[in-house]
Formats: C-alpha cells, sequence, structure tokens
C-alpha cells in the first residue's frame, strides 16, 4: 500500500498509550492517480492510539492470538508441567 510509509513515519517515536493525529501527504500515499473514494493529491488522515507496540517474533504471536489466550495457554502449559507431581485420587 502506497500510504504505508507516509504511516509509519508518523508512528516514529511513538509508545503505547501515544495518541496522535497521523497526516500522510499526498507523495506518500496516492499522489496524483488517487485511489478508488480518494481523490487525487489527496492527504491521508489517521486518528491513531498505539495499545502495543510488537518488537520481535513474541510479540507477533501476541498481537496475533491476543494476551487473553496467551495467559490461558500459558496456565495450561504450567498445569500439564507440574502434572506428573500433581497428588491422584
Amino acid at each position: 500500500k502506497p500510504s504505508r510509509d507516509g504511516f509509519n513515519d508518523g508512528l516514529l517515536g511513538s509508545k503505547v498509550g501515544t495518541k496522535r493525529t497521523i497526516k500522510v501527504p499526498p507523495n506518500k500515499a496516492y499522489g496524483k492517480k488517487g485511489a478508488k473514494g480518494i481523490p487525487p493529491m489527496s492527504d491521508l488522515i489517521f486518528e491513531v492510539e498505539v495499545k502495543a507496540i510488537a518488537r520481535g517474533q513474541v510479540d507477533r504471536v501476541i498481537a496475533k492470538i491476543g494476551t487473553d489466550r496467551l495467559l490461558g495457554f500459558a496456565i495450561l502449559i504450567a498445569f500439564l508441567a507440574i502434572s506428573p507431581f500433581l497428588p491422584t485420587f
């Protein structure tokens, strides 16, 4: 997507909780051609709030499956790891 670079530039220096308006100029958006529903030479304006920042593979997995699922999975793994040591009834 042509606007990705401009959008990413607007996020530089952001931290979790940051709220900002990102304005992507036409030269980093759709330029003279425009796009479906976007007139030529238009600025793209996004209102964003940074909820999380993925820094590596683990963060990408967390972003995909969500923290609630990850916590449930971690509890399951922990239970399976200790289950041989639990008393049987």
